[in-house]
């Protein structure tokens, strides 16, 4: 086994990885984050890495980050308009496809350029990286490892050709991959029922946090009522209605407590996710509900995130995914109003997290609804350092090392030595 420096970088270099990647810092979308841990670490393994991304670079981007565009995506003008939609109507299964031949081209010139051993990760979605990934492993064969990321898994559900399309891409993958990495336990466990053959492909990587970003709770900031902030866009089935209504009903009975909170919604809000966007018009007209869509980068979302007296959570129901906010929520402390669905990824995060929380679920009637955010809303808004268990599950930097193990066959130890 290589022998690590006092700073936690191993002398022996292992090989060489490859990300494709759509999304990368500096583009702002959450998707981004995952691949960007993994560039951070991987050298700590031993792994030189390089990432191919549809993202716009900025002057100063690292040398081994190597932008194409997609040509669909930044097509100007009407002809651009009317190409993304095209693609939309006839290829929305198959989101980007047209940056796929030079993804293709600028992974072979990467690859081509050192010798191996070289081993390839492609997350998705949007699919499109897999797709690449699948090609490239044809081209090299066993010269290349390839491991399958899964942010969010393919939609195989779907009906009709798209349904098809997805399910015949996603055998291929599990076919071909070395290894596969789904981001939730449920979705491990889904396709492990799926695609029993391939079983032994399948791992997990949860999505994390960055053990080097500064997160937690910074002091309230002097205001007469106490603020519930979700700060991020809103759609998608993601929504706050159970919320919004038991708001309302506890208004209309004349709750004290109730009128003096903020539910502060900062970020694009499609209003069609909304069951009744009427609900929620109401609420702000009261006062009690705050819309606002400020061009703010990450960093100034994480401190309004720890500036506010309690947080909201909005998860789909399918039971198979996990918000990126959590990670944050958990890192600052303070009390957590989800809406989840019973035994979800996000439920049972929560559960044994440390961190004062309450879910709200599918099931829960409207008396139980306002009886729990009632309770919600006499929480002590004073942080609660989050468990252990939490810290070394979700630990980026110990993720990356599993992911070190599966590109190089196990050579890599699943965990680097602190950073000095």
């Amino acid at each position: 086994m290589p022998s690590p420096t006092a700073g936690g970088v191993y002398r022996t270099r292992l090989g060489e990885g490859l990300i494709l990647a759509y999304l990368y810092p500096p583009n702002r979308e959450v998707g981004s984050l995952r691949p960007y841990r993994f560039a951070k670490y991987l050298p700590a393994y031993g792994i030189r890495t390089h990432v191919v991304t549809a993202s716009a670079q900025d002057s100063d981007a690292p040398a081994n980050v190597h932008f194409v565009a997609d040509p669909v995506a930044t097509a100007p003008g009407l002809w651009g308009r009317l190409a993304r939609r095209l693609e939309w109507m006839l290829l929305k299964q198959l989101e980007s496809v047209g940056w796929v031949p030079g993804a293709y081209a600028a992974a072979r010139k990467v690859i081509e350029s050192a010798a191996g051993p070289w081993s390839l990760i492609s997350t998705s979605p949007p699919p499109v990286t897999n797709l690449t990934a699948l090609i490239l492993k044809r081209r090299y064969g066993s010269d290349l490892r390839w491991v399958a990321d899964f942010r969010d898994p393919i939609n195989a559900g779907a009906t009709g050709f798209p349904g098809l399309w997805n399910r015949r891409l996603e055998a291929a993958i599990f076919r071909s991959a070395d290894c596969i990495i789904a981001n939730t336990d449920s979705v491990a466990d889904m396709w492990r029922k799926r695609y029993p053959q391939w079983e032994h492909k399948i791992s997990l990587i949860w999505n994390g946090y960055d053990p080097e970003e500064d997160v937690r709770a910074l002091p309230l900031p002097p205001r007469g009522y106490k603020t519930i902030g979700h700060i991020g866009d809103i759609y998608g089935g993601r929504h706050p209605h159970r919320l919004l209504e038991s708001l309302q009903r506890l208004l209309d009975a004349g709750v004290p407590s109730v009128s003096r909170i903020r539910l502060e919604l900062v970020g694009e809000l499609d209003w069609n996710t909304i069951p009744d966007p009427g609900v929620l018009r109401s609420l702000v007209e009261r006062g009690v509900a705050v819309l606002s869509d400020p061009d703010w980068t990450a960093a100034q979302m994480r401190r309004a995130m720890s500036e506010v007296d309690a947080l909201l959570l909005l998860d789909v129901f399918s039971g198979l995914h996990v918000p990126s906010k959590i990670f944050v929520y958990l890192r600052i402390g303070r009390p957590i109003l989800a809406i989840t669905s019973r035994q979800s990824p996000s439920d049972r995060i929560l559960a044994r997290s440390g961190v004062p929380h309450v879910c709200l679920y599918p099931e829960d009637s409207a008396a139980e609804v306002d009886a729990k955010v009632l309770r919600f809303l006499e929480m002590s808004s004073d942080p609660v350092p989050a468990s252990d268990w939490f810290y070394n599950e979700f630990d980026g930097r110990r993720q990356t090392g599993t992911l070190a193990a599966m590109l190089t066959g196990g050579a890599a130890p699943a965990q680097a030595p602190p950073v000095a």
